[in-house]
């Protein structure tokens, strides 16, 4: 078992990144992605541990977009389709207003008692493919939050 402190320092140090330390534990990198088109982008990822049915777990995330009645259900979860350990989910979140929302974001875990580095690093490099694919496809390529 690799602590996720541990883990997120040594990712964002293999990639030339900080680690942000937000409220309630959370930890953030701004991970740096190379499409498939060669194009370089950035997606914020977002790491914590925390107790699931019963489970002390690692939990990523990326925000995708800001869900509305409009947003295409039925592209997301084909979009969802490729993924190992990432998904895709509706969930709240707030503007920097404060503001309460719901948006579609990546997100992945796994149980924190058999987690290792070489596991971790894809699933964080998938969360954050997913959520920058989407984002771009269906959400006008940015986090528009």
């Amino acid at each position: 078992m690799i602590a996720l402190d541990e883990f997120m320092y040594k990712v964002a140090e293999e990639l030339g990144q900080t680690v942000k330390q937000l409220d309630g534990g959370v930890l953030m990198i701004d991970y740096p992605i190379v499409t498939d088109k060669g194009e370089n982008r950035r997606q914020y990822v977002y790491a914590q541990q925390e107790v699931r049915n019963g489970k002390e777990v690692y939990l990523f995330t990326s925000r995708c977009g800001r869900y509305t009645p409009q947003t295409d259900l039925y592209k997301l979860m084909k979009a969802n389709l490729h993924s190992i350990y990432a998904g895709l989910t509706i969930t709240s979140d707030r503007l920097r207003t404060g503001q309460e929302i719901e948006i579609v974001a990546a997100f992945a875990s796994t149980i924190a008692a058999s987690a290792d580095f070489d596991e971790l690093r894809y699933l964080i490099h998938e969360v954050a493919v997913l959520a920058d694919d989407v984002e771009r496809k269906y959400f006008g390529g940015e986090d528009r939050l």
